[in-house]
């Protein structure tokens, strides 16, 4: 699968103005810094640390220093990566995986050039509280409203542009590497990598780069852009595009409540990367779950099963016995899940998205059989799927 967005074209045009380019807006919305998490209100002092960090001067500060700290992480993080797949002998060419590692390092130095260069307006954003304001959120809404305008949707397009040539150079590597699993070695490398990265940033630096972040990591897992341009071909009054119209900006919550429901049943949980109440560990079993719900709206949208068939079922049995996530756990994270899904529809709406639904279940329900065949007979999963987001 080609990118669904052309380098030359924007990302907000090229979906149908009824469709496509609504969910494009909701997908650009998971990008919006959090500045909540700097209470300006009640920290004044951070409006001009923050207005500082944000200048194209504070931007290139920033970008020095990772640039300086990201040879010598990616390093730290290979270690981490190996320490953690030395549990199972021979479960990846740990290797093979170092050197593909320069390209995942790559893809960060293209996120930072495209940070670099984008400064938005926020002088008037970044006021001092007034009087109004001071005791309230509104100055903080205010500002994440205008930074959606202003900063996210161009982001989102110099991104998508700029890290499809790299994300394609390490599609190529990941197909000829001779053990599958490295895919499952470069998706814990990207997630430690950002961690590593991040703890390097001051606060007001997290805030603001963060969501580039975000975004890399998304773009390896999860097929945000193939949705979008599923959706264009619809009319807006589609029964199931409006379910997935409806239910996309609840994919977190969703999300994070069959998260916490697992989390309650599975509480003794644990997987290498630790206890399942972990908060690493929370992370990235919510962006898995984030992950199967945009899956399941891609098949839906498509009227087929083929990319949980072809990308995702695939990946999902390369990594997760790996990390030693039980078959167990996956099947009951489905149910929660999709529990979730159809508790916000209406029953004719549920009718429509069960076929999906169950078909999604039905294809995890042996896992561990699976997952078995794929140990004993790896060589049949070789080179990846060739519609894995990161492989698009």
């Amino acid at each position: 699968m080609k990118y669904p967005f052309s380098p030359h074209v924007s990302v907000l045009e090229q979906s149908s103005p009824q469709a496509g380019d609504r969910l494009v807006r909701l997908w650009a919305k998971r990008y919006v810094p959090n500045l909540s998490m700097l209470r300006l209100e009640a920290n004044p002092s951070l409006v001009s640390e923050l207005a500082d960090v944000a200048s194209p001067s504070g931007r290139a500060k920033t970008v020095a220093k990772l640039e300086r700290l990201l040879h010598k992480n990616f390093q730290l993080t290979g270690i981490q990566t190996n320490d953690l797949f030395t549990y199972i002998p021979k479960m990846v060419n740990v290797a093979e995986a170092r050197q593909i590692s320069p390209c995942v390092a790559q893809i960060y130095q293209k996120a930072l050039s495209v940070y670099s260069q984008q400064s938005p307006s926020l002088s008037s954003l970044l006021a001092r509280p007034t009087a109004a304001t001071a005791n309230s959120s509104i100055g903080t809404v205010n500002c994440s409203m205008a930074l959606y305008k202003e900063w996210t949707e161009p982001m989102l397009e110099e991104l998508v542009i700029a890290l499809e040539p790299v994300l394609f150079h390490l599609r190529e590597r990941l197909i000829s590497a001779s053990d599958p699993r490295t895919f499952g070695f470069m998706t814990t490398q990207f997630h430690l990598s950002i961690k590593i990265l991040l703890e390097k940033l001051s606060p007001c630096e997290q805030v603001l780069l963060t969501p580039y972040f975000k975004f890399v990591e998304e773009q390896v897992c999860i097929p945000w852009q193939p949705v979008c341009k599923a959706a264009a071909q619809y009319n807006p009054n589609s029964p199931i595009l409006q379910i997935v119209d409806q239910l996309l900006p609840a994919t977190s919550e969703i999300a994070h409540l069959a998260y916490s429901r697992a989390a309650q049943v599975y509480s003794d949980h644990h997987s290498r990367r630790g206890n399942l109440r972990e908060a690493e560990v929370m992370k990235s079993t919510i962006r898995d779950l984030e992950m199967f719900q945009v899956y399941l709206w891609l098949c839906s949208l498509e009227k087929n099963m083929a990319a949980v068939e072809e990308d995702l079922f695939p990946t999902c049995v390369m990594v997760f016995p790996s990390i030693g996530v039980t078959g167990e756990l996956v099947r009951q994270m489905l149910r929660f899940l999709v529990n979730e899904i159809m508790a916000r529809l209406e029953p004719t709406q549920t009718s429509v998205l069960f076929p999906y639904t169950q078909a999604l279940q039905e294809m995890f329900s042996d896992f561990d059989k699976k997952a078995a065949e794929f140990t004993k007979h790896s060589h049949k999963f070789a080179g990846g799927s060739k519609r894995r987001q990161v492989l698009s």
